[in-house]
């Protein structure tokens, strides 16, 4: 039942894009209808492949007018049924550079036209992005590389997610290496 999903990781780098892109993609085979915003502000990687208009931090909403606001950010990308809500990239959080009354605050109208909304956050040991943005999700799904070992500076990391444990969907496993799989 959760529609609005946030997907971040601990660490920078551990193929958070790819699995948004992936998911987006599953669900478009499905006829299902999905808003990607790319809210990963150190990073914009999804803003960048789609080669989507930078908007997000200049959508503010409170009334129907806004909703064609809303609907000019938009980017159609080449998969059918996905569309995307770019950022800028820079050294900054949610709250340093979105308007008062933002887009976040009108997920539910966008609702009514998407079946998912597929958020993507920056890394959660590095930035609060994701930490100010989990308060909009149903749902926060981490993305973990197989490459990487858990440490001690992950700790504060999944401490949050075991807080938010209604919110918390599950991890992600990412760049398994094939030799290590039981096939």
């Amino acid at each position: 039942g959760k529609r609005v999903i946030l997907f971040t990781s601990t660490k920078v780098r551990e193929g958070k894009t790819t699995i948004v892109e992936s998911l987006a993609h599953t669900f478009s085979m499905s006829k299902k209808k999905v808003l990607l915003i790319d809210a990963n502000f150190s990073n914009n990687s999804l803003t960048r492949d789609y080669s989507a208009k930078p908007s997000l931090e200049n959508i503010g909403t409170g009334g129907e007018e806004d909703m064609d606001k809303i609907r000019n950010s938009i980017t159609h990308t080449p998969v059918p049924q996905v569309d995307l809500i770019g950022c800028d990239e820079g050294n900054y959080t949610p709250s340093e550079i979105l308007p008062k009354n933002n887009l976040f605050g009108s997920l539910g109208q966008l609702l009514r036209q998407y079946d998912f909304i597929l958020m993507e956050g920056s890394a959660l040991n590095h930035h609060a992005d994701s930490k100010e943005l989990s308060e909009y999700a149903d749902g926060i799904v981490l993305v973990y590389s197989a490459q990487n070992a858990l440490g001690e500076i992950d700790r504060e990391s999944l401490a949050f997610l075991r807080e938010n444990k209604d919110k918390f969907i599950g991890a992600v496993l990412n760049r398994v290496d094939e030799q290590n799989l039981d096939l």
